[in-house]
């Protein structure tokens, strides 16, 4: 019997959603453990519990986050752990596909992170899944995210990156089944869409409920609320390597069969920049709670003063215990003693010298807490120092490779102008009287050395 199964992928805020009730309308069967609405999807999630579940255990297992920016290596793969969590995938797809008639389709945002784990457990069942993947522009995702997550809009980029291409060799690896799917084309024409996507998943769309789908269950807002993917340049949120990553992504929107090739050079260049592009940003991130906690070292503080200022409230607690005690010492002189209350204010003396040894075991905790501090604010130096030479060192890679485009770009002009020239002469030569004149020879020449041949 033939097992069908439906794989959507995408990023979180991508319209994996909606994408997936439209099909849900167009017939496709996502099972009847599907997670609730809430303020951020009103209209359902149409997520497998079962399968998010396991995906979460999964990315912990990998150490791994939804948001986070490391790669799943081939180690991870290979990993004792790993073989162990591939035969559960087993089962529970397997599961699945016999609670479901056979025809099973799930959607999870971070299915599209774990790709390569989810090929080897189809791979091992000798299953061959259709894919759907949506894309949709990362400036209206930085903007969603910022809502959900109070995530800053440079961090929501390296994610969106990480989600669209960090996993391109497998992308590649599925192309002959994958449909690709751009959030605002969808939008523009949802019918359209479901209409396309199930002549590609064997559907048999029924007419009324798409028609449902789009005049009731979609929302028409979605669009408004939406940037143009031609004006996403003229953002000053976006990095243009982000921009033109989208870019190349959305024209595999709806071809016969998606060709990643000219991604491979921004899928290199993300391999090496994401661990330091995400370093810095969590430097940003730091410096920005640093200053809502008054804790970040401003221009008008420098570390010496933040030095002076623990070291004063020390002195200043070290000072108050001192004529707290001076105090209550000089009271008990005071005191009109007999000898019966010896015994209690002995007592009462040792009792005080604990008090002491206490107080000034705080004191040193106090000490080692600054020296801590002292050491946090070091580090956080030496990690934005290191930020510094690499972006300056980034910047001066980029300047040089302006330099070389520029030189080569002569060149090549040097080139043009030379061959226009031989093409000119070569002209002049078959129109001149010679040329003609000599036509019989080269004819007879021509016509023996065939001959010889």
């Amino acid at each position: 019997m033939n097992r069908n199964l439906v794989v959507i992928l995408g990023m979180h805020r991508s319209g994996t959603s909606l994408l997936s009730a439209g099909l849900a309308a167009s017939g496709l069967n996502l099972g009847s453990e599907l997670m609730g609405a809430n303020k951020f999807n009103s209209k359902g999630h149409w997520e497998d519990n079962d399968i998010v579940a396991f995906n979460n255990r999964i990315l912990k297992e990998f150490r791994l986050q939804w948001d986070s920016i490391e790669f799943v290596t081939e180690e991870m793969l290979m990993s004792e752990s790993c073989l162990v969590l591939i035969e559960q995938g087993k089962q529970l797809l397997l599961k699945k596909l016999d609670d479901n008639s056979d025809s099973f389709a799930f959607k999870d945002p971070r299915t599209i992170r774990l790709l390569p784990f989810w090929i080897m457990v189809f791979d091992s069942l000798k299953l061959t899944p259709k894919y759907v993947f949506i894309t949709r522009n990362p400036l209206d995702v930085c903007k969603s995210l910022e809502r959900r997550e109070a995530k800053a809009s440079s961090l929501s980029q390296l994610i969106w990156l990480q989600h669209n291409i960090g996993q391109l060799g497998s992308l590649k690896q599925i192309s002959n089944n994958l449909k690709v799917v751009d959030f605002y084309d969808f939008c523009k024409k949802p019918r359209e869409t479901l209409e396309q996507l199930a002549i590609f998943l064997s559907l048999q769309a029924p007419e009324q409920s798409l028609i449902k789908f789009a005049e009731h269950f979609y929302d028409e807002s979605l669009v408004n609320q939406q940037t143009d993917p031609y004006q996403l340049s003229e953002s000053k949120l976006i990095f243009g390597f982000t921009a033109d990553v989208y870019r190349l992504l959305r024209c595999n929107s709806f071809v016969e069969t998606p060709s990643f090739e000219l991604l491979n050079n921004a899928y290199s260049n993300w391999k090496v920049l994401a661990p330091y592009l995400f370093e810095f940003s969590q430097v940003q991130e730091f410096e920005k709670e640093s200053d809502k906690l008054n804790v970040q070292k401003s221009s008008s503080h420098s570390q010496s003063d933040f030095e002076g200022i623990i070291s004063n409230q020390l002195d200043i607690l070290k000072n108050n215990i001192e004529a707290q005690m001076s105090g209550l010492t000089s009271s008990i002189k005071h005191i009109f003693l007999s000898e019966d209350d010896n015994v209690l204010i002995t007592k009462l003396i040792n009792d005080t010298e604990t008090q002491n040894i206490l107080i000034r075991e705080q004191l040193d905790e106090l000490k080692r807490c600054n020296n801590n501090y002292l050491e946090c604010i070091s580090l956080l130096s030496v990690l934005v120092s290191i930020s510094e030479k690499k972006l300056t060192s980034l910047r001066a890679t980029e300047e040089l490779n302006e330099k070389l485009l520029i030189k080569y770009e002569r060149k090549v002009c040097h080139m043009k102008k030379v061959i226009n020239n031989k093409e000119n002469e070569l002209n002049l030569l078959r129109s001149s009287k010679s040329w003609w004149l000599t036509s019989p020879f080269r004819w007879l020449f021509s016509y023996f050395t065939r001959n010889k041949m």
